[in-house]
């Protein structure tokens, strides 16, 4: 569903299969949304004022979530979850062949990628080391931090790329200080955060505002 918030009316977007992970293009007129309504879990996409079909963006190995696009909205950033596994990988939104790429692939399940603004930095939930933790990834050199103190999960990255936010175990949202230019750093004491999400989340998107709130690493609302 879409929800106008100047209109306070809701309009279906999927009716077929069962939809989740919905995530809005960098221009905020397109939904991508995971469905299984060919028989496997793959990511589709609609415009949002309903003017055409669904289509399929990305058909691969395993199911696929979408889970952030690139402010320049050149990129998807997903998981991949196959049975006893979860890794993080993109496809091009422009390329008229695009090849799937796996960025984040270990023995640990990583998920619930958020892209940087600048597009060169991706943060995730990873288990690799017996707990959630927040992971960062340079993209272009694979190097990667830890930046929460305790455990974490479902982050991203504010509008203005200068903190990462996540939820902990106590289910407080946290919130890091980070820089990526000219080198990447992250601040080595996370604090509970009381900021307006609504300020932080949201860029692009208005009038229309869709909000995700879970429970957990794997927790996704029906749209």
């Amino acid at each position: 569903w879409i929800l106008s918030t100047d209109r306070a009316a809701a309009q279906r977007l999927t009716t077929t299969g069962r939809n989740t992970s919905p995530v809005w293009s960098h221009d905020g007129r397109t939904v991508y949304f995971a469905s299984d309504r060919d028989g496997e879990t793959d990511i589709w996409r609609r415009p949002a004022d309903l003017s055409s079909a669904a289509e399929k963006v990305l058909e691969a190995d395993g199911a696929e979530f979408p889970t952030s696009i690139s402010g320049d909205g050149r990129w998807l950033v997903y998981s991949r979850r196959a049975p006893g596994n979860s890794d993080v990988g993109r496809v091009s939104l422009t390329d008229d062949d695009p090849a799937p790429e796996i960025l984040v692939d270990s023995d640990g399940d990583e998920s619930g990628a958020s892209l940087s603004p600048d597009g060169r930095f991706v943060c995730f939930q990873s288990d690799e080391t017996g707990q959630w933790d927040i992971h960062v990834l340079e993209i272009a050199t694979g190097r990667r931090w830890v930046v929460s103190s305790v455990d974490g999960f479902s982050p991203f990255w504010t509008r203005d790329g200068a903190r990462i936010m996540y939820m902990s175990g106590s289910e407080s949202f946290m919130s890091v200080d980070v820089r990526t230019d000219p080198e990447f750093y992250a601040a080595s004491n996370p604090q509970c955060s009381l900021v307006d999400l609504s300020e932080e989340f949201t860029f692009g998107y208005a009038p229309v505002v869709s909000y995700l709130m879970g429970r957990g690493p794997f927790d996704s609302a029906e749209i």
